[in-house]
């Protein structure tokens, strides 16, 4: 029997770099596609052996390059993206038209193609709440002004164009913890000086999911037959808020009770201050735009971030492993080995 193969855009990233460890570890030969001149330090930190992994370099803005590799492949993972700019020009020329590349790719090369799996974002859809959450064939409408969102919405409009062509299947991750997250690594940092920041305004919840139980998901939309043509979210069944994961961080990783944390409530102006700031002083030194910008302040004063995973239980047959509590514990115990808090 042959080996099944499998082609990883933006393998390097955190979900890329747990999602190419378990293909690789199910004996799948795995292409890991990473933009050149960055480094695969998780990757290679997670999965020392690299066993059945072939790293490329490339770009996803490259045409031939994405041509060349995608030929002959079964399964093919779309990661590649940029979460930070200054302009939703920054977001779309990646997000939006180095995917229609990798369709046009994969449109050219798709005899032995199984299954093309995008990994969008919760983002595309918008905020749900507790009451509401976001379900997959709930409208979607991304937040204004949040460039990201907007830039995941459009890919995935422009993916749902090739349903017919390509056998396409839409995840759209929500918030996702685990070892090796650095996105999450200034909060354990303020929680460990003792501090739990508020956004101003009322509590408000979202959804998470550990990487692992997200890539097993994400390998399950790859293998299973109804999932053309879909989109599925991943979460686990609890859900929390920005309070609830500091008092967790506080008592699990710096061993302090409950309800000992200073609380510090941020109002928008200050967080958009900050932002601009950011921004501002990387523009000066001519850097990249800072993770946090401006673009990311509608998100975080949303209503919320709920997502319903249901469809995937039902469908997919999937569930999480990991329980909140473990998931934060094991991402904060990566911080401290890794000498980051």
């Amino acid at each position: 029997m042959k080996t099944k193969s499998a082609f990883v855009t933006g393998a390097n990233g955190f979900i890329g770099s747990y999602l190419t460890k378990y293909l690789a570890e199910q004996g799948i030969e795995t292409t890991a596609f990473i933009l050149k001149g960055t480094d695969c330090f998780l990757l290679k930190n997670i999965y020392p052996s690299l066993k059945n992994v072939r790293i490329v370099e490339g770009n996803i803005l490259d045409k031939d390059s994405l041509r060349k590799h995608v030929k002959g492949m079964n399964y093919i993972f779309h990661l590649a993206g940029v979460i930070k700019g200054y302009s939703q020009e920054d977001f779309d020329r990646v997000n939006i038209i180095g995917t229609k590349f990798l369709f046009d790719a994969c449109s050219n090369n798709s005899h032995e193609l199984e299954r093309l799996v995008i990994v969008s974002s919760s983002s595309a859809a918008g905020y749900g709440t507790p009451e509401d959450p976001l379900v997959e064939d709930k409208v979607a409408e991304p937040i204004l002004n949040d460039c990201y969102g907007i830039s995941k919405y459009r890919m995935e409009c422009l993916a749902k164009s090739y349903n017919e062509k390509l056998p396409i299947s839409i995840v759209r991750p929500c918030s996702v913890l685990g070892p090796g997250n650095y996105v999450t690594l200034d909060n354990y940092k303020t929680v460990k000086l003792g501090i739990k920041l508020m956004m101003a305004g009322p509590k408000r919840y979202m959804s998470v999911v550990d990487v692992e139980d997200l890539t097993r998901g994400i390998f399950l939309c790859a293998e299973n037959p109804k999932a053309i043509g879909e989109v599925f979210y991943f979460s686990n069944e609890r859900i929390v808020s920005l309070i609830d994961l500091s008092e967790i961080v506080n008592y699990k990783i710096f061993n302090r009770k409950y309800g000992s944390l200073l609380t510090i409530n941020v109002p928008r102006f200050a967080l958009h201050l900050v932002a601009s700031l950011l921004e501002f002083i990387h523009k000066l030194q001519r850097k990249p735009a800072p993770f946090f910008n401006r673009s990311k302040v509608p998100g975080v004063f949303a209503p919320g971030q709920v997502v319903s995973s249901e469809k995937a239980r039902k469908i997919l047959g999937w569930k999480p492993k990991y329980t909140i509590v473990e998931t934060v514990t094991r991402e904060g115990k990566w911080n401290q080995d890794q000498g980051w808090i």
